[in-house]
Parts: structure tokens; C-alpha cells; sequence
């Protein structure tokens, strides 16, 4: 019984994540040589194939970004989830930017 209200509730948490166009990427920190993009933490809660449309999304703002500097492109380097509340947080996804 509990196996099936575990997948219960999980079907149910995964419903309510919004769609992916609700998640715009947002460029936190840029210093010329690195670049930091986020969005809501609750793009986890996104399906798999729609998590690596926002990371190829976060990708393209990086890389836009970089090019107003010296550089050509950006590499992605780490990401990290950072709280912002007590049922809240973001993605922040840093970049390289490298010529």
C-alpha cells in the first residue's frame, strides 16, 4: 500500500511543476571571464527531457553572454542549488567564458 500511494504522490508533485516556458533563464553574476545562470529550483521537478531543454536554454544565454566580453563561448563548470527561503531556491549553473 504504501508503494502505491509513494507513486501516488510523486505523480502528483511531478504534475504541478509548471511548464518549461515558465522557466527563464536569468544571468546572476558576470565578471568577463565566468558567467552564472539560474532559474527556479523547481525545474527539477521538470521531466527529463524538458531539464536538458532548460539546460540547453541556460547553454545559449551563457554563451550570448560571453561573447559581449572577450571571449568566444562558455563552458559549462558546476551547478548548485542555493536556498532563497524557507520552500524556496535556485539552479545556479556557472560557466566559463573561454576564447
Amino acid at each position: 500500500m504504501k508503494k502505491y500511494m509513494t507513486i501516488s504522490f510523486l505523480t502528483v508533485i511531478a504534475a504541478c511543476a509548471a511548464p518549461l516556458q515558465n522557466y527563464v533563464p536569468a544571468v546572476s553574476q558576470y565578471n568577463g571571464d565566468s558567467v552564472t545562470i539560474q532559474v527556479d529550483s523547481t525545474a527539477n521537478l521538470l521531466s527529463e527531457s524538458d531539464r536538458s531543454k532548460l539546460k540547453e536554454t541556460m547553454q545559449l544565454k551563457a554563451n550570448e553572454i560571453c561573447r559581449r566580453g572577450h571571449a568566444k563561448r562558455a563552458e559549462y563548470t558546476s551547478q548548485i542549488t542555493r536556498s532563497t527561503g524557507q520552500y524556496t531556491g535556485v539552479i545556479e549553473r556557472l560557466y566559463l567564458c573561454l576564447k
